[in-house]
């Protein structure tokens, strides 16, 4: 009875669709049909996410909301950023719930009261492209640190960090494949700034494949220009046949200090 049951509504869904006049098709979605195509809009260039420490990759376990606060604020080449959802990584191992940021670019994260160690941060990709499409992490967003214990209690808020987004470098070449029979020249733009550039080169023998990358230079050695240019050849650096190069710059003020970097998805 069951099977039959099938067979015979199968059958009247087959006939339903085709007719002496030929095969019918349900109609099509209405399209809209444009003569200038969409402007090309920037994306975040920068980090989602970041964890230090022993923070479990599962994010799944989320901390509930109680009456205490830990607050920052996010600011983008130093202005506020409204709507940014984004949560917090605590205590080796517990997120915080999403919170967005107001007017002032200020976020409030509530919480129990206790005592608190920041592991790290995500950002809603939901958002983050249309809120800081062309940005990238400020050098200072990701120091976090094993002994900076926050105590949030009564009448006494926690100070959470405060995230910073800025232009990154901006690298013009080279691209693609380069011959080797002529000097290779690391360009990029000035920025604003910037008294010096520090400059990084990474090879890798199969660029899909992370184990096989190195770094040309070493962390605490690499070579300083105060130009926007960067010749190999003259540097003594030997590029491998069949291997791909990959470079970053880091714009640095008359202090020393690290404005930002060309790392990101560039």
């Amino acid at each position: 009875m069951f099977i039959a049951a099938i067979a015979v509504y199968l059958g009247y869904k087959f006939s339903e669709f085709n007719s002496p006049h030929g095969v019918s098709f349900p109609p099509r979605s209405s399209e809209e049909v444009v003569s200038v195509p969409p402007e090309i809009k920037e994306r975040f260039l920068g980090t989602q996410g970041s964890y230090s420490g022993n923070f479990p990759h599962d994010r799944n376990k989320v901390l509930a909301t109680g009456p205490g606060k830990i607050t920052g604020t996010v600011t983008s080449s130093g202005k506020p950023v409204r709507g940014l959802r984004l949560r917090l990584a605590l205590n080796d191992g517990v997120m915080s719930e999403w919170v967005a940021t107001d007017a002032a670019g200020r976020y409030a994260v509530s919480l129990p009261y206790g005592k608190y160690r920041i592991d790290g941060h995500q950002l809603d990709y939901a958002v983050v492209d249309a809120l800081l499409g062309g940005k990238t992490d400020s050098p200072h967003n990701h120091q976090y640190r094993s002994d900076d214990i926050i105590a949030v209690a009564e009448g006494k808020i926690g100070r959470g960090p405060d995230f910073e987004y800025v232009d990154p470098v901006r690298k013009k070449g080279p691209q693609g494949e380069v011959p080797l029979s002529k000097p290779v020249v690391l360009e990029w733009e000035a920025y604003p700034a910037a008294a010096t550039y520090q400059v990084q080169l990474t090879e890798a023998q199969d660029p899909r494949n992370y184990s096989t990358r190195r770094q040309v230079f070493e962390c605490c050695s690499r070579p300083s220009v105060s130009g926007t240019s960067f010749n190999l050849s003259e540097r003594g650096v030997k590029l491998k046949k069949g291997y791909s190069y990959f470079f970053d710059i880091s714009a640095v003020d008359v202090r020393g200090e690290i404005l930002a970097d060309s790392s990101g998805r560039q």
